[in-house]
């Protein structure tokens, strides 16, 4: 009988790197030796990688009702796997995600002072310590505060970026997980100090960079903000000329790879329909790729994600904001199809379905 110590580390390690994550949480029970392989940070990245060359993601997640919790959805059957607690603030305040990357999600209360990284996949929290920007500024000055979680790529390291708009000017933060410590950085974002930076749906992570659609209010106008995880500056994108100072809703996404922006607009010449169009970025600049029509049927709140098919999971509404559905929308035949998934209570912060798959962060 071949016991585990007799397989040579190399053909074990290309085993059982293919295996799922629960599976490998039971494994390293096994033996010591498959306990320190299985932690390790070389088996654990190279988890990742073979996660990310897979086509679709292992599993959806969203609110569905208990705002104290997330619910996890099979993104073919639309099944409910389980639920999964968020911690609890002594304040009562809900938690929301402020971030996603590589299994990994930022999770933050509606303050942004209690702050977490979250794996669920292991079911494992860290929560971050206490950040440096309250000391420096009284809690009486803030006027607005954002998130932003990434991986830094060059120095393969997740980092929380917090930007911290005072009545006297604006601060940032930059926790590194490694070191599992905050440092105020002297860059700031090129912002006036009168701007908004938008709820929760107003953000996207792509390739090491974090990016948020800012509002200016004197003269209005929105652009969008980066920060870059491991160069650690800023950069101003401007939106499309035709979206610069529209009054519709502009939302924030990462589509085939690409920064992407949705935005909801109204025929009224057309029966009052809405549609949605999308522009992907590229080289710097702008480009409009499709405009989808909104179903007549119900009322559509906003378009929460897309399928590895082109279709689109929209939240929608019937009798009033407490009774909304998620459905998938197909936009070539205009079909709706009900998902069977009750959403919970309406809020900005909870438009979003999270593409979830499975990683080791944090195992170790």
């Amino acid at each position: 009988m071949v016991s585990p110590k007799d397989i040579p580390h190399e053909i074990l390690f290309d085993i059982i790197a293919k295996l799922p994550v629960k599976s490998l949480v039971k494994f390293r029970c096994v033996c010591k030796s498959w306990h320190a392989l299985i932690s390790s940070p070389s088996f654990i990245s190279a988890h990742l990688e073979r996660t990310a060359m897979k086509s679709g993601c292992d599993y959806l997640l969203m609110h569905s009702g208990n705002p104290d919790c997330l619910s996890v959805f099979c993104p073919e059957t639309y099944a409910k796997c389980l639920d999964l607690d968020l911690p609890r603030h002594k304040s009562g305040s809900s938690f929301y995600v402020y971030g996603s990357c590589n299994g990994l999600l930022c999770i933050s209360d509606t303050t942004m002072e209690s702050t977490y990284l979250w794996n669920p996949s292991i079911r494992k929290f860290k929560r971050l310590p206490k950040g440096l920007i309250r000391g420096k500024y009284s809690y009486s000055s803030v006027a607005t505060v954002a998130l932003g979680f990434g991986l830094d790529v060059g120095g393969n390291d997740y980092k929380v970026v917090r930007i911290g708009r005072f009545l006297d000017g604006v601060c940032v933060e930059v926790y590194n997980l490694r070191l599992d410590s905050w440092r105020i950085i002297n860059t700031a974002p090129p912002v006036t100090k009168i701007f908004s930076v938008f709820w929760s749906e107003k953000w996207a992570y792509l390739n090491g960079v974090v990016y948020w659609i800012v509002q200016e209010f004197f003269p209005y106008c929105r652009y969008i903000i980066s920060f870059d995880m491991e160069n650690e500056v800023f950069q101003r994108i401007m939106l499309p000329d035709r979206l610069l100072t529209v009054t519709d809703s502009i939302s924030i996404r990462v589509l085939e790879r690409s920064i992407s922006l949705f935005h909801s607009r109204q025929e009224w010449d057309r029966g009052y329909r809405y549609y949605y169009d999308i522009w992907v970025l590229e080289m710097d600049s702008w480009r409009m790729i499709s405009t989808i029509p909104v179903p007549a049927e119900g009322k559509i709140a906003w378009p929460l994600a897309f399928t590895a098919n082109g279709g689109v999971h929209f939240t929608t509404r019937y009798e009033n904001w407490q009774h909304r559905k998620l459905e998938l929308y197909d936009p070539k035949s205009e079909q709706v199809m009900d998902t069977g998934i009750k959403l919970g209570t309406y809020s900005r912060t909870r438009r979003r379905i999270y593409g979830y798959s499975e990683s080791l962060i944090l195992l170790n």
